[in-house]
């Protein structure tokens, strides 16, 4: 229909369809999927409003309409993929946030979480728990600056050790929503144990994040190479001096193999070429 040639102009540029896909077909696609997705996550209500044909919610500026902001033929495209009906992805969602359905059965629904939660994955915690019990696991990296924070006696040891600092910046934003929304505590199995000191920059660093202390002082020691940086002048120097650096350990210590190597990176996409090569 009409609501759809703005899409139409922008994918064939008025000469009619390719024959076959093409990038932008699928460039295309991959966009409008995520918006969609993190749609559905953080505001359903928008995403059934759009499919019923109905206005959507009002936006952060004040007087500003969400549908005035966002292109007609998106709000048919979510009419088209049926995000109004009943078992739709946002449809459910939204009837979740809304405290309807029956109340969660059987044992606790725990849940493991890695990475921060979201604003909508955090309405949609506050929906379950208001429904069953739900147990929430979270991965910290300091056990001891977690137990200062959830008693109120501070909001951790960041301003003194920047590590931690940025380790725990996603933390520090979900601290006031969890003092208020859960019973939060710290299971034995993850509370600090005592271990024997190890040596090295990286033991020294790894402890005093483990402990909520100051960021130590270390001298590196002669032959420590726990804890090392390389000055490269490119994506490519970087995976040289790594393979480098790998063949270096593996010849030094028989011991080590492939499987105990983990190698992070910020931008798979862009180093895997070059790890391939």
């Amino acid at each position: 229909g009409p609501r759809f040639e703005p899409l139409r102009a922008y994918l064939y540029g008025g000469a009619g369809p390719l024959p076959a896909t093409s990038w932008r077909e699928l460039s295309l696609a991959g966009e409008v999927a995520a918006v969609l997705e993190r749609a559905c996550r953080e505001r359903p209500e928008d995403i059934v409003a759009w499919a019923e044909g109905r206005t959507a919610t009002p936006g952060p500026t004040v007087g500003t309409d969400v549908e005035a902001l966002v292109p007609d033929w998106l709000t048919g495209l979510c009419e088209a993929l049926e995000f109004g009906a009943e078992d739709s992805p946002a449809a459910r969602r939204l009837r979740l946030r809304r405290g309807e359905g029956l109340p969660l059965p059987g044992p606790p629904l725990r849940i493991v979480s890695a990475t921060a939660l979201s604003a909508g994955e955090r309405a949609d915690l506050e929906a379950l728990g208001a429904r069953g019990e739900v147990r929430w696991y979270r991965a910290v990296p300091s056990p001891a600056r977690w137990d200062e924070a959830l008693e109120g006696k501070s909001d951790g040891p960041e301003d003194r050790h920047p590590v931690l600092a940025a380790l725990g910046r996603a933390e520090r934003e979900e601290r006031g929503w969890m003092r208020g929304t859960w019973a939060v505590s710290l299971p034995p199995s993850s509370a600090p144990v005592a271990r024997a000191p190890a040596a090295g920059l990286l033991a020294s660093l790894q402890r005093s994040i483990r402990e909520g202390g100051e960021l130590p002082m270390v001298t590196t020691a002669v032959g420590d190479e726990s804890l090392t940086f390389h000055r490269t002048y490119g994506p490519l120097r970087q995976v040289e001096v790594l393979r480098d650096s790998l063949l270096r350990w593996f010849a030094a210590d028989p011991t080590l193999e492939p499987r105990d190597v983990l190698v992070l990176t910020p931008d798979l996409e862009a180093y895997a070429p070059l790890i391939a090569a």
